[in-house]
């Protein structure tokens, strides 16, 4: 097994190299924001700006980056998202950076606070600065 830490930093063209390089794999194509492992765990692809994208909005609460909100902001998701079965409490987030070159910085483990959160919007709360592939 690896581990991998914090701000550590990936450069990766795409989803899939990524996915390769953590797991030694080698799949062709990936076009999906998590990838599912270990059972109950999914590595978590995002832009974590203040810009939407495809009606989703991802953003650290705070400078601590400890919360992570996801919010869908068409309203009620739609069932083709709910259908996805992304039901992993557990993530291991990483953040997208496209300046020329597309590189993925890990941020953490993060589980999810469903007392926080409702249909639309969902709050993640850091559990680990380190990640097992």
């Amino acid at each position: 097994m690896k581990e991998f830490t914090t701000g550590q930093m990936f450069k990766c063209p795409t989803h899939a190299a990524l996915i390769n390089h953590l797991f030694d794999m080698d799949i062709k194509g990936w076009q999906k924001a998590g990838y599912s492992y270990g059972g109950d765990k999914l590595c978590w692809f995002l832009s974590l700006t203040w810009s939407i994208k495809e009606g989703w909005r991802n953003i650290f609460t705070d400078k601590s980056k400890e919360i992570l909100q996801e919010e869908y902001t068409r309203g009620s998701l739609p069932q083709a998202v709910t259908n996805l079965g992304y039901n992993e409490s557990i993530r291991a987030v990483f953040r997208i950076v496209d300046d020329g070159y597309r590189k993925y910085i890990f941020e953490g483990m993060y589980q999810r606070v469903d007392e926080m959160g409702r249909d639309n919007k969902r709050f993640y709360k850091k559990i680990s600065d380190s990640f097992m592939a």
